[in-house]
This record gives structure tokens, C-alpha cells and sequence, in this order.
């Protein structure tokens, strides 16, 4: 799909965001019914897997909407900001930073000296990449790339790391781990509030056009 104005790519993110917390908020209401001890911790383990589930597939594809909206500008290279640049010109960065080779260098060189009037509209469709392990490390090399402030989110790094991500994959590579209905429950909800924060973050970025450097805003 080519998102192609604001109001569609708030609706794209509205849409992929309201099921994923239905869903994650069907599986509270499960948590919190009593059930005997061994379909308790089912229901509150299976909570923590689809939370980090529904966390990594937000930020991927409204990370991915944002850039698919960006690439629909058509701006030239030279008016877009430094992060997004540097997306979009990815492959030949990397092939000159690993290449030894001169003519991989020249081609670095040559987009500098003669392309950046060019009209930016490559396919941006794997520029995402959460690695399948949405570490908040991960997530913050994200937020470099879409350009959003990471200080917002820093001080969610334990719960991320350790009360969402070990959790799951401790769950899904067969560990009997036992979480507390209330860590369960409290990581699901701040998950979720983080969500808001980044669809609002993403809208605001293309509102404000925070994908163009300064001067071109001007």
C-alpha cells in the first residue's frame, strides 16, 4: 500500500493499532478471572507473549508506513534530514563502508557531487528491522532512524529488556517461567501506553515534517 497523505497514514496507524490492543486487553480480561492455578499462569504467560508480539509489530509497521509516506514525498535527497538520508541511501553507504574496492568509494562520492537533487522514491519496504528481538536497544536505533527523540522512552529500558523481551523468550524456548499476574498485567498496559506515544510521535513527525532538514522547512 502507498501512503500517500497525512490522513492515510493516520489511519493506517489507527487501524493496526486498535486490534492489537483489543487483543491484548481480550487476554487481561482472562488474566484477571479466576481460574484453578495451572490455567492462571497459562493465561498470564500467554499475556507477556502476545504483549511483546503486538509491541513488535506496532513499532515495525508504523516505522515502515512512516518511511512508505516519506518516499511518496518525491523530495530531493539534498531537502531530506540527516537520519533519513542516510535510510535512503543505505545500500551505498554500505557498500562503500565494507568494499576496499575504489569504484564502490567513487559511487559514494559521485552521489554527493551529482545526485542529491534527485527525487527520493526508492522502495523503503525492508528498511525496518527489528531483528525479532525488540531489545530497547533495537528499538532506539528505531528511533534514530525515523528521527523521534529517544529521551522520552529511556526510562523504559528495564521493562522492555527485562519485564517484556526476557520474559518472552524465556516463554516461547520452553521455559515453565512463572509471572505474576500484576508484573503481567502493569507491562501490558505501560506497552501499550508506549504504542500511543510512538503512533503520536510517527503522526507528529510527518505533521511537522520532521523528515526534512531545517533549511528546507524554512
Amino acid at each position: 500500500m502507498k501512503i500517500r497523505t497525512l490522513e492515510q497514514l493516520t489511519l493506517t496507524l489507527d487501524e493496526d493499532l486498535v486490534w492489537r490492543k483489543k487483543e491484548i486487553s481480550l487476554l487481561k480480561s482472562f488474566v484477571t478471572k479466576k481460574f484453578n492455578n495451572s490455567q492462571e499462569d497459562a493465561h498470564t504467560r500467554s499475556l507477556v507473549v502476545i504483549t511483546y508480539a503486538h509491541w513488535e509489530g506496532f513499532i515495525k509497521n508504523s516505522s515502515q508506513a512512516y518511511l512508505n509516506y516519506v518516499s511518496m514525498r518525491k523530495l530531493p535527497y539534498a531537502h531530506l534530514s540527516i537520519n533519513m538520508l542516510s535510510i535512503a541511501i543505505r545500500k551505498i553507504l554500505g557498500r562503500a563502508f565494507q568494499s576496499k574496492k575504489l569504484e564502490d568509494h567513487i559511487e559514494l562520492v559521485d552521489f554527493f557531487d551529482s545526485k542529491m537533487q534527485e527525487k527520493f522514491s526508492d522502495n523503503v519496504e525492508n528498511s525496518i528491522n527489528t531483528k525479532s528481538n525488540l531489545s530497547s536497544d533495537v528499538f532506539f536505533e528505531i528511533l534514530l532512524s525515523v528521527g523521534i527523540d529517544k529521551s522520552k522512552f529511556e526510562g523504559k529500558k528495564n521493562l522492555i529488556d527485562e519485564k517484556l523481551l526476557k520474559s518472552r523468550n524465556s516463554i516461547a524456548h520452553g521455559s515453565e517461567l512463572l509471572i505474576s499476574q500484576e508484573d503481567a498485567i502493569s507491562t501490558s498496559e505501560t506497552i501499550i501506553q508506549m504504542l500511543d506515544l510512538f503512533k503520536t510521535e510517527i503522526l507528529d513527525a510527518a505533521q511537522f515534517k520532521l523528515y526534512m532538514n531545517s533549511k528546507a522547512r524554512e
